[in-house]
């Protein structure tokens, strides 16, 4: 199994868990949750972030941007990086990750959708560092 079909399978398992906790449990104001102002703003749907916050986790974790569970695996991530050359650790944009999102089949137009989201979920809580100039 290559890189990358591990890393979907990964993403998959993350799914099914998504699946069994329920839509509600994406309902809310954390990081991986959807609350009303976000619906409208981003036009997404709570059914929607179980596989877009999964792919979203698994590009921040292949980035090592954040260290998650598929960021342990640093070999894995490593090989990741190696198959997508363009995914560049030093670069956190709508552009790479709506490339990323796309091996997950994810429109690009919700993958910039929930990117943004994101965003500006790090900008609230003041955790963005990765885009804080110097």
């Amino acid at each position: 199994m290559d890189a990358i079909e591990e890393l979907k399978m990964v993403v998959s398992q993350y799914v099914k868990k998504g699946d069994e906790r329920g839509v509600d449990y994406f309902i809310g104001y954390d990081w991986f949750k959807l609350n009303e102002d976000e619906e409208g703003v981003f036009e997404l749907n709570a059914i929607e972030m179980n596989l877009l916050t999964a792919v979203y986790d698994a590009y921040e974790g292949v980035l090592g941007v954040f260290h998650n569970d598929i960021h342990a695996k640093k070999e894995r991530c490593a090989a990741v990086r190696e198959v997508l050359p363009w995914m560049d650790p030093n670069m956190h944009s709508d552009l790479q990750f709506r490339k990323f999102a796309d091996i997950f089949d994810v429109a690009p137009d919700k993958a910039a959708c929930i990117y943004y989201k994101m965003l500006f979920w790090q900008y609230r809580n003041d955790i963005a560092t990765f885009l804080v100039p110097e």
